[in-house]
């Protein structure tokens, strides 16, 4: 099936008109990430018929590959076993913010990796969001690099408590936060160096 933009829209079930409707109300863009390479987007049901979904809209999701693995891999219960307690995250940021974090993290900002300070920030957020008052003016607008980390899943989930209470999304919160790191860092750095 092709939308009105000539952009296919795959779906399991055949049902164009309700897949047309979730891709426009989602502007094209998957749910988890912001991709909007069409070609690595779905439209599923977050509901599954077999359990009782409808074909509404707010019943459709829009997800790249990665992120549809990494909804399969988060909604898998953990291994008490195995000891597993982790999830997925999968977002975009600007190719200049990625370079930035990477080039400078093991020498200045005292992090090893861009997931442990995305753990750090989230960590941070989760228990003092109210700490983070100016964070809309932390824009990251790029969708040029993805970043996956691994985070435990009650981490996740305080996070996204505090995320969903401000309205907001996982994605857009965590670009900012790390905007703001580093912009911030780098007057702190600044002020060290006078």
């Amino acid at each position: 099936m092709e939308t009105d933009e000539g952009i296919e829209i795959f779906t399991d079930d055949g049902e164009e008109a309700w897949a047309t409707l979730v891709w426009k109300a989602q502007q094209g863009r998957c749910s988890g990430c912001g991709c909007d390479q069409a070609d690595q987007l779905k439209v599923r049901m977050v509901i599954p018929r077999e359990l009782g979904g409808k074909e509404i809209v707010s019943n459709g999701i829009l997800l790249c590959r990665t992120c549809e693995m990494a909804k399969n891999i988060a909604s898998r219960s953990p291994s008490p076993a195995s000891g597993e307690n982790t999830r997925p995250i999968n977002f975009w940021v600007s190719r200049q913010l990625h370079g930035k974090l990477t080039n400078g993290l093991s020498t200045k900002y005292g992090f090893k990796s861009i997931s442990s300070l995305v753990r750090y920030l989230m960590q941070k957020y989760a228990e003092d969001p109210d700490w983070f008052p100016d964070l809309e003016l932390y824009q990251d607008t790029g969708a040029d690099t993805k970043v996956n980390v691994w985070v435990g899943r009650e981490l996740y989930a305080a996070f996204k408590d505090e995320v969903d209470s401000r309205g907001s999304t996982v994605t857009d919160i965590l670009k900012s936060l790390i905007q703001m790191y580093e912009i911030e860092h780098e007057r702190i750095v600044g002020r060290t160096r006078d």
